[in-house]
Parts: C-alpha cells; structure tokens; sequence
C-alpha cells in the first residue's frame, strides 16, 4: 500500500507546464486533486525550502518545517486570496512555519544541558550567499503587499522569466513588470544590494511526502502536525484581525455616508456594552496558569513545561499581553547567609536572577526579553493605558535584600527603551497609581531583624507618606483604581510586638493585632478596614482589586509540605459574598492580576 503510494505521488510530481496557479488551486480546492497540489509543490518547493533553510540553518528541521508548509496549504487553501498569488502566500506561511519551528528547537535546546559555544567561522567564498543578508531579504520580501510580494517571489526567487510568470499569474508582462520596479524601489530601501539566492533543489521523496501529507494526513509525523496546526492558527488569527479591520472600516464609513441622526438620539446601551471588555483575572504558578472570569469560568489555560517559575507576572490592561519576571540564571552558594540579630545560617542556599519577558496572549507563552539595566529584575507593572512598563531592578545580591545597585525604570511598550524613573534611595517598588501621580514601595530596612514599611512617594517629589511601621510586613499590595486606598495582605508580630531594636514609630496607619490578615488602607487619613483575618496555619500570599475597585481576588494559602493549597477567591472588598474559582495544589510561588 505504502509503495503503490509513493509511486502514485512520484508520478503526479510532473512538470506543470504553463498552467496558473490559480487554475491548480481551485482544482485542488473543488476536486482535491493530487495531480495539481503535487504540480503546486513542484513549481513552488524549492522557493519553500529555501527559505526555511535560511531560518533554520538545520536540513533536517529545515524539512518538516517545508512540510508542515505544504499540510498548512493542503488544510487553508481557501484563504489564499487572490488565487493566483499562491506563490507570495508561501513565502508567508514557509517563513512563519520555520521561525515557530526554530523556536520549538531552541526550547528544547535550553532544557537539555548546555555545551559550550562554537565560534562560527564566516565563509570566505564569495559564491556563498550572506546568510544575514538573506534573513533579512525575506523579512524585507514577507512585509511587500500581496501583487508585489508574488511577483518577487516568481522572478526573484524562484528565477522565472517574466513571461513565464505573467502567464503564471494571468497577467500582462507590462503590468507583472511595473510590479517588480515598484517592488525593488521598496526593497532597495532596507537592502544595499541584491543577494544572489541559490537555487534549492527539493529531493523526489521530500516532495512526495509533502504531497503525500495532503491526500493521507495520518501517516504524517506527529511533530510536523503539530508544527503546522500551530502556523495554521497563527494564519486564522491574521485573517480575524483582517477581519475586524475590514469590520471597523466598513462601520466607519456607514457612519460617514449615514443621513444624519436626530439631535436627541442616543445608542442603545446594548451596542455601547459590546465594545467594552470583560475584565478578567491571570492566575499563575509553575506548570500551570490560566485566564478566567470573575465567575470561574475558563477563558484561556496553559498547563506544562512552558509555564516557568517566575517571580512575578502582570497582565496588559487590554489583555492581550503578559509581562513575565521569567527565571534567567539559579546561582548557589556555599556559605552562611545572615539572617538578623547577628546569627547566620550556614549551607547551600540558591537564589534566582529573573529578566523581564513580553509576550502575546496565545498557544505559547514565549516573547522577547527586555533588556532592563542591572542583573535582575525584581518587579513589572503595565500604566493604565498599556504604553508603558514600570520596572524595577537590581545587581547581584547574595543577602536577599535586592538593594545592590537598586533602580528603576520606565520602559516605553513599544520600542522597549528603557528611561531611569528616581524614587528614594532604598525603595522598593510595589505599584504605581492608575494615574502615574504616586508610587506605593516599601523603605529600607532599619535593622535587619526587623520589616520594610510601606510608603507613598508622590511622584512629584514631594514628601512621601509612610503608612506603616516596622512591625508588619507585606506580601502582596496595590492601590485602588482610584488611588486613595491599599489593598495589603501581609504578616506582623501581634499583640507581643516585635523587638524594640530596631523599630520605628507608628506610621499613619496602627498596626494590626492579627498575625495574618488582608487588609485595606486609606491613605488619607490612615484608617484600617479588615477584609480577611487568616486562620490557624493559613496567610493571604496575593491579592488584587478588579478594574472598577468593587471586588477584590485573593490566595488564603495553607501548607502541607511540600505541597501547598491555594484558592483563588473572589469576593466584594469588604470580604463579602466570597466564592472560591479555582484551587491550585503546586509546590512553587502563585501571582495573580485582574485585568
């Protein structure tokens, strides 16, 4: 069966001849005709393979990744419009399905151990193409639109005469002409010179074992699969955005062109409800995360290798990205650590180095780092209105006090240009106001047996407002959205006080008698509500108040080594009509944010 299949394939892999594109096309769209999707994969195959072999480097991947290509086509044909730009949409698909795929490699390279670097020698053959040069001719090439990115394609890379490729495409050489000048203005714009790309040859079995992927799936490895369902959704998630664009186009010019409306009439509150989003709350622990609504219900989960240990994780306002304190480097020490009143703790003891990553909300929580000054970041909030991040970080410390070269940042969302934001020596950030007017951090430390206090920095340089004193320190806090509370969960001494060494006075707020407790803070005149007094061998590890400052999530956490529970709890702000939606049961760090 196999061999009578692999001969079938062999002998559909003729030459085409002269036929379209477009006519090979809807041929294998009406008919699933083999013949033509084996002519598509003749024609096109080697413009495929060399791209992916300019992305990958590797033959090997460099082939599934062709492929996965192919199956993509094979399953989303319909969405090549026009027709007869098939070739262009390629190009697309061949460098999307090699870029995830070089991704998917080094993932996997960066769990395995590490070998050491082997300097790359450049190639002193002037007939070799620059490999660089290459990469960014098809960067350049994938960004043309569509009529100019396909005659590109057909002449360019794959080396047809223009009549050859004006037939291809059903159109006047003059005008397939005109296309290309436009098109090399473009690309001269981002290219000194035009490389010299190397035909590609694609092996008969390749071939057929693209061709193959389409008439019988099943006997496709389940890595390409894998590979080409996750280029496929990329495609389904650019044509919905092509989608709402065309949507909001169309709306406005209906508005431009609509008769006009009454002085007195209004939309109805139904349409005015649809454009506003659901907030929605990130849970996050190792192995595991999810986005879900206030109900509980599921928007979104990820469950894996792909979830890190982090050291802390925000969502973007409008809930399309997440910036990550992602684990970078773990480091361990052979040597006592102190730990107040003049003792030390003696052992190996680890401590991690984090940087900070963005990425987009979907099947992989991946993204590029940022490069944030300092050896770690330690904290990341987004502004209310998502064009900026502000960051906070610090130089290696083997004391645990993040206070070696302390500074912090505001990094623009866009082009990640970091600026130096200056808060009080010593501070460490903890949230900043919706409005960006004042900073919520913790002081130094008096005396290292005792807690940071909680302060308002004004962010314009006035005097800042310290809240508490140095019995009671804090796990988690935030400000309201309308910045004139805090929400803190944290721990203190109780009734029996903490040492006098070291202590503070009273700050604007007294402190609490419980030994755990989730609290709200009214900044202007100190007052103290209780939301949540913790019970026996249980704390409030994280806490987060919903977007219009009605309700509040929160984690009672409780320890049964080496596991621990956590629930995530949604209630009113004073605590009210609680409801666990989810319990989590890790060995690791949980985060929280509502966005």
């Amino acid at each position: 069966m196999a061999v009578a299949t692999a001969s079938r394939v062999a002998a559909c892999l003729i030459d085409p001849g002269g036929v379209p594109d477009a006519s090979l096309l809807t041929r294998f769209l009406r008919d699933r005709d083999e013949a033509a999707f084996a002519a598509i994969v003749r024609r096109h195959g080697p413009m495929v393979l060399g791209v992916c072999r300019r992305i990958m480097g590797d033959s090997h991947l460099a082939d599934d990744a062709f492929q996965a290509t192919f199956l993509v086509l094979s399953r989303k044909a319909s969405l090549v419009r026009p027709v007869g730009a098939l070739a262009g949409w390629l190009h697309g698909v061949a460098r999307r399905a090699a870029l995830e795929a070089r991704t998917v490699a080094r993932r996997r390279a960066a769990r395995e151990t590490p070998m050491p670097n082997l300097s790359e020698v450049p190639s002193s053959d002037p007939d070799v193409p620059d490999p660089e040069l290459l990469g960014r001719l098809d960067r350049a090439v994938a960004g043309l639109p569509s009529q100019l990115r396909v005659a590109v394609v057909l002449c360019e890379l794959e080396g047809r005469s223009r009549r050859e490729a004006a037939n291809l495409l059903g159109i006047p050489e003059g005008t397939l002409s005109s296309r290309l000048a436009k098109a090399r203005k473009r690309l001269a714009a981002r290219l000194r010179h035009g490389p010299n790309v190397a035909t590609v040859c694609v092996s008969a079995a390749l071939a057929g074992r693209a061709v193959q992927a389409a008439v019988q799936p099943s006997l496709v490895p389940a890595h390409v699969i894998a590979l080409a369902t996750r280029v496929t959704r990329m495609l389904a998630a650019i044509h919905l955005k092509a989608l709402a664009i065309a949507a909001v186009v169309l709306t406005g010019l209906a508005t431009l062109f609509a008769p006009p409306r009454p002085a007195d009439a209004a939309d109805p509150p139904a349409k005015a409800a649809l454009a506003v989003r659901e907030p929605q709350i990130l849970v996050w622990v190792k192995g595991k995360a999810a986005i879900l609504k206030a109900d509980g219900t599921v928007v979104r989960s990820w469950e894996g290798d792909q979830i890190p240990d982090v050291a802390g994780v925000r969502m973007s306002p409008d809930g399309t990205r997440l910036a990550v304190l992602r684990t970078s480097e773990t480091r361990t020490l052979n040597k006592s650590v102190p730990v107040g009143g003049g003792a030390s703790l003696q052992g190996s003891f680890g401590r991690s180095l984090h940087k900070l990553m963005i990425c987009t909300v979907g099947d992989n929580l991946t993204g590029p780092d940022v490069d944030v000054p300092g050896d770690s970041v330690y904290f990341v909030s987004w502004s209310a209105d998502g064009k900026k991040l502000y960051v906070g970080s610090h130089d290696d410390d083997p004391t645990y006090a993040q206070a070696n070269n302390l500074r912090h940042w505001t990094i623009d969302a866009k082009t990640f240009k970091a600026t130096e934001l200056k808060l009080p020596v010593g501070h460490h950030l903890l949230d900043v106001s919706a409005d960006g007017k004042l900073f919520l951090t913790t002081g130094p430390i008096p005396k290292p047996i005792v807690c940071r206090p909680i302060w308002v920095v004004p962010a314009d340089g006035t005097e800042p407002i310290r809240m508490t004193d140095t019995s009671e320190g804090e796990y988690d806090a935030q400000f309201s959205p309308d910045g004139k509370r805090i929400l803190v969960c944290g721990a203190g001494y109780g009734p029996a006080g903490p040492p006098a060494e070291g202590r503070i006075p009273p700050g604007r707020v007294t402190p609490s008698t419980e030994r755990y407790w989730l609290d709200i803070m009214t900044i202007a005149d100190g007052t103290r509500a209780n939301v949540v007094v913790c019970k026996e061998k249980e704390y409030v590890w994280r806490a987060r108040w919903s977007p219009d400052g009605s309700r509040i999530v929160y984690l009672p956490r409780t320890h049964s080594f080496p596991q621990v529970h956590d629930d995530v709890t949604v209630s009113k702000s004073d605590g009210s009509d609680k409801k666990v939606i989810i319990s989590l049961d890790h060995s690791s760090h949980a985060y929280l944010d509502w966005r």
